[in-house]
C-alpha cells in the first residue's frame, strides 16, 4: 500500500477476536453456510483488505473434494499491489489409528507419508502412509 510493504495473513489465529477482550483493530470475520458451499469472509480495516474464501463441493466425482476460490478486495483509499502465497499448512492422510500419533509423534508420521502411483498411466495418484503405526 503506497510505498510501504506489509506481511498480511488473512484468517490468522493471532488476529482472532476473543469474547471479553479488547478487539479494537482486529479483523471482523463472518461465515456463511449453504447446502453445498461454505464461505468465510474477513474484513480488515487496518490493512484495507477484505478476504473471502469460498469452498464448494466438487460434484459428480467418485471421491470427496472441495474447490476453493479466494478473493481479495481493496477497501482502502490507496491502490495496493499484492503478492500471494497459498498452500496447505499440513496434509494428513485419513484412516487408521492416527489420532494419538498425530498428537505425539507427528513429525515421524510425516516421514511415513507419501504419494504413490504417480506416473503417466494414472490420472489420480494416492497420498497415503507407507506403514501403519502400531
Amino acid at each position: 500500500r503506497g510505498d510501504s510493504t506489509r506481511i498480511f495473513e488473512p484468517f490468522s489465529p493471532k488476529n482472532s477476536r476473543i469474547i471479553g477482550t479488547d478487539n479494537i483493530g482486529l479483523p471482523k470475520r463472518t461465515q456463511f453456510i449453504g447446502t453445498n458451499d461454505m464461505e468465510v469472509k474477513e474484513v480488515d480495516y487496518e490493512n484495507g483488505l477484505t478476504t473471502t474464501a469460498k469452498y464448494v463441493v466438487l460434484p459428480e466425482e467418485d471421491f470427496g473434494a472441495l474447490i476453493r476460490r479466494t478473493t481479495f478486495t481493496n477497501i482502502g483509499l490507496d491502490s495496493v499491489t499484492l503478492s500471494a502465497l497459498d498452500g496447505l499448512a499440513k496434509m494428513e492422510p485419513s484412516g487408521g489409528k492416527l489420532d494419538w500419533g498425530l498428537k505425539n509423534m507427528g513429525r515421524t508420521l510425516e516421514g511415513w507419508m507419501g504419494v504413490y502411483h504417480a506416473d503417466d498411466t494414472l490420472s489420480m495418484p494416492f497420498y497415503r502412509m507407507s506403514t501403519e503405526p502400531g
